[in-house]
């Protein structure tokens, strides 16, 4: 014979446990498949690139850097050099 519940919890907020369990289900399906994949870095580069131009909010040819915002990464790339 099943257990009762013991809590006062209302049977309509017992959906959230359920989706919940299924929404990281499905993120544990796609980590996998992305993991077992081959990706074709020409593709990917091709991609990236695309993408950066399409959305970045620095004028065409200049990176981060070249505006000024590099000396906070560098610090940090130089802080965690140790850890590799």
């Amino acid at each position: 014979m099943a257990k009762q519940r013991t809590e006062n919890v209302p049977p309509a907020a017992l959906w959230k446990d359920t989706f919940s369990d299924l929404m990281n289900l499905l993120l544990c399906f796609f980590v996998l498949m992305f993991a077992m994949s081959n990706i074709d870095s020409q593709k990917f580069e091709e991609i990236a690139a695309s993408l950066s131009s399409s959305f970045s909010v620095l004028p065409q040819g200049v990176d981060g850097c070249d505006a000024g915002r590099c000396e906070n990464d560098m610090f940090l790339l130089g802080m965690f050099a140790d850890i590799t």
